[in-house]
């Protein structure tokens, strides 16, 4: 079996090549404000806390209810998961995320800019979302050539691409649940 994805995932990396970009950019841009912070600016300890409980991992410093109570869950997470431990966990995942999907999109962006200026074109053209996506017909009309070209350098764009792109299975799925997460 095949280590590495092939045309059907390389086209939906590129469809949302767009979406990576943007959140690989907000993902740096979070873990430059953690390491920005003040030492009497990080996200408090009864803030973890609290986003574990919930189940949102999302940490933030937007005010929330003051008189929060621990029950059995928050007594729990605290007692297995010493909040130092928990900071750095996230930490952690926080620099996992960005290298995961900061590879993925440099490595197809490199893919992409090797190939000639037409199939570049055509890429970014008929994998565009919404109203700006051309149709065939519109591609081969700006590049003057005919629809059956058009179709055959996409083709031939594609090939390129899984010939040298090298994105394994596990690391394009975690893109793309990262993109489910953030819809």
């Amino acid at each position: 079996m095949n280590r590495y994805i092939g045309k059907r995932q390389i086209e939906e990396l590129i469809r949302n090549l767009p979406l990576l970009e943007a959140l690989l950019k907000n993902l740096q841009l979070e873990l430059k404000r953690i390491y920005a912070l003040k030492p009497d600016e990080y996200i408090s300890e009864e803030e973890i806390l609290y986003a574990l409980s919930i189940g949102n991992r999302v940490l933030s410093d937007i005010p929330r209810a003051t008189d929060m109570t621990y029950g059995d869950k928050e007594t729990r997470i605290i007692a297995n998961n010493p909040v130092d431990k928990i900071y750095a966990r996230t930490l952690k995942e926080l620099i996992n995320e960005i290298s995961i999907i900061g590879e993925v999109v440099e490595k197809l962006n490199n893919s992409i800019n090797g190939l000639t200026e037409s199939q570049q074109y055509i890429l970014r053209n008929f994998y565009k979302e919404g109203a700006s996506r051309k149709t065939w017909k519109e591609i081969a009309a700006d590049l003057d050539v005919n629809i059956t070209k058009v179709k055959d350098e996409r083709q031939g764009a594609l090939e390129k691409i899984s010939k040298v792109l090298r994105v394994d299975f596990k690391s394009y799925e975690f893109c793309m649940k990262q993109l489910d997460l953030s819809s």
